[in-house]
């Protein structure tokens, strides 16, 4: 389960719409990719539930201008359809990026080597086109893995300690 959330002078409130979002409240053990991906593309943070619960845990923050940086170096994006079918929740969260601005949409006959090509796998149909034209292909779990390493913001990351008396 994820906590949508909006913090400001130190309330948290939370909201439905994760689009809007600052704050993502997961679980100690097992995040969501979507969760990572939102509090990248927001600039926001990972908060672990156990922290609201007075218990150790991590708060995780992003750097918009870190992002900012990634998607100038890599500004186009092209999904494959077994990517699309495969991952519709991280498809859905890619193409408010792109009508954001963060990427550009492409077509596999556009890719260019300075594109993300989305693919679900080894066996994607599509891969070959996308190897061969793009020097940076991946599925879901390795753009996970490239935004929060290149994104994440050290100064304001932490563990938090447990409060006394809990």
């Amino acid at each position: 389960m994820i906590f949508h959330c909006q913090l400001s002078s130190m309330i948290i409130s939370f909201i439905e719409d994760p689009r809007k979002a600052t704050v993502f409240v997961v679980d100690d053990v097992d995040v969501p990719m979507k969760a990572c991906v939102m509090a990248v593309l927001r600039g926001g943070c990972l908060l672990s539930v156990s922290v609201l619960k007075g218990n150790e845990g991590l708060k995780i923050q992003y750097s918009q201008q870190k992002f900012r940086a990634q998607c100038r170096k890599l500004p186009s994006m092209f999904c494959s359809e077994d990517f699309k079918s495969c991952e519709p929740a991280l498809t859905q969260i890619l193409r408010w990026a792109v009508s954001e601005k963060f990427w550009t949409a492409v077509r596999l006959e556009d890719v260019k080597r300075n594109a993300i090509c989305m693919i679900s796998g080894n066996n994607d149909p599509q891969m070959r086109g996308c190897k061969s034209k793009s020097s940076c292909c991946l599925t879901s779990k390795q753009l996970v893995t490239l935004l929060t390493k290149n994104c994440i913001d050290y100064q304001d990351s932490f563990r938090v300690k447990a409060r006394r008396g809990t």
